[in-house]
């Protein structure tokens, strides 16, 4: 199953310093970008959906204690697909320059 998962840039990187392969403990942060990946259809009855910020948005519920046996099961790569900033798209490209010395 394909999930997309809404993410800040301290987040991200620490998503890209595991290699694309895994997702850190939540944390506190603004919205910024937009990841696509991909979980066998199996994991979406272990884990509750429950809505979020509104009716077309739903979140599956991954337990902190959880998250490490979640990313396991994680097939291939993280891929960032869409970044925002100031409410509007930007490119990929231009997020990365945008952000720069965040890190």
């Amino acid at each position: 199953m394909i999930l997309f998962r809404p993410t800040g840039l301290k987040k991200l990187l620490l998503v890209r310093d595991s290699g694309w392969w895994a997702w850190p403990p939540r944390l506190p942060e603004n919205f910024g970008f937009v990841t696509r990946f991909i979980v066998p259809d199996d994991i979406v009855e272990t884990y509750p959906v429950q809505g979020a910020g509104g009716r077309s948005h739903e979140e599956m519920w991954v337990p902190a204690e959880e998250l490490e046996a979640f990313d396991r099961r994680i097939d291939g790569e993280i891929e960032v697909i869409a970044a925002f900033c100031d409410k509007r798209q930007i490119s990929l490209d231009n997020a990365w320059t945008h952000w720069q010395g965040a890190e």
